[in-house]
């Protein structure tokens, strides 16, 4: 990868060392990149072979990973600050046997794809760490937050940029593709996150399909998950945001990672302004919107066996303009079947 790395004033302690000590204790600090500090502080239990590690790191520039993640994504840097507070607990006898619980913060994330777009981005995501342990394989969270995310769907004539930003994933691989034989027992993975939060988010969506480009905005984006595990059979979500600074989409939803047949649904769409969509009209039927709303309660209860789905649509003041000379478009009588809707 040619990646290379620089600690800098790196300080050790270890305050005593004997042939009969029953704990050991060290201390390690040093500054990593510009301003990243990392803190180092480690107890050994001779007499129960057990060891305790505290890191706290402030301010690591993460971008020197960039190189190891461009195997899965295309991605061409990953930039933003690493700060942390962990604490790991491991068994001298038992190399896999590590717990690690605290917290984590990374400000100012982005992340560029292939084409220098900004793809990810956010001032601030945190992670409060309750137990991950690589013996059981469990992996516990907290609350993980995330503080004005921004998220671009760009759809190109050949595929969107997220097909594209996972396309080495699913190039092909021939270590990926080899035979392994193993007798080993596999240990299940567990997880478990009491709250996912995003406040106050961004979704740019972009189509350069069309006859000219279509923007929309899902700004002021709001969502809370909670009591997402393996084994959950219900997981509610409440979510809200406003569509393209005008309308407004909100509602809630439960789900089963037990049974993904069994879901329930309240959504509202509230005053969307279909002009935003006149690019589409444009490109099928020739035609420009030049003003209109759209109102849609929707509510959906499914199980595997029975599905109940209610939908009141409302769209009020529609019109259309001149037809255009798109030559996409089909030919409809569109003035004719708006004048008996209405």
């Amino acid at each position: 990868k040619k990646n290379q790395l620089e600690m800098k004033n790196l300080n050790l302690n270890l305050p005593l060392i004997a042939w009969n000590n029953e704990q050991s204790n060290m201390g390690v600090d040093f500054t990593m990149g510009e301003k990243g500090k990392v803190n180092v502080q480690a107890t050994v239990d001779n007499l129960k072979k057990k060891y305790q590690i505290d890191l706290k790191t402030q301010d690591i520039d993460i971008q020197p990973i960039t190189s190891y993640t461009t195997d899965y994504f295309d991605v061409k840097s990953l930039n933003g600050l690493l700060t942390s507070d962990l604490r790991i607990i491991g068994d001298l006898n038992e190399v896999i046997n590590i717990s690690i619980t605290g917290n984590s913060t990374i400000t100012g994330l982005s992340v560029l794809d292939g084409r220098s777009e900004t793809i990810i981005s956010s001032p601030k995501i945190s992670v409060g760490i309750k137990d991950i342990n690589l013996k059981s394989f469990h992996f516990g969270f907290g609350k993980i937050e995330t503080n004005e995310p921004h998220f671009l769907v760009v759809r190109d004539k050949d595929m969107t940029n997220l097909e594209r930003f996972i396309l080495p994933y699913f190039s092909a691989d021939t270590v990926s593709n080899a035979t392994v034989t193993s007798t080993a027992v596999e240990t299940p993975v567990t997880y478990s996150i009491d709250t996912i939060l995003v406040n106050n988010g961004l979704i740019s969506i972009a189509d350069n399909t069309l006859n000219r480009p279509f923007r929309y905005d899902l700004n002021d984006l709001n969502m809370t998950m909670t009591g997402l595990t393996e084994s959950a059979s219900q997981i509610p979500v409440v979510f809200s945001t406003k569509l393209n600074n005008k309308g407004e989409l909100s509602g809630k939803t439960v789900w089963s990672m037990v049974d993904f047949m069994n879901i329930e649904m309240d959504a509202k769409i509230k005053r969307m302004d279909v002009l935003s969509f006149s690019p589409y009209s444009e490109y099928y039927i020739a035609s420009p919107i030049t003003q209109g709303w759209f109102d849609y309660d929707f509510s959906l209860k499914m199980s595997a066996t029975k599905l109940l789905n209610t939908n009141k649509v409302k769209v009020q003041e529609l019109e259309f303009g001149k037809r255009t000379k798109d030559t996409t478009a089909m030919k409809v009588p569109v003035r004719l079947g708006l004048y008996l809707m209405k």
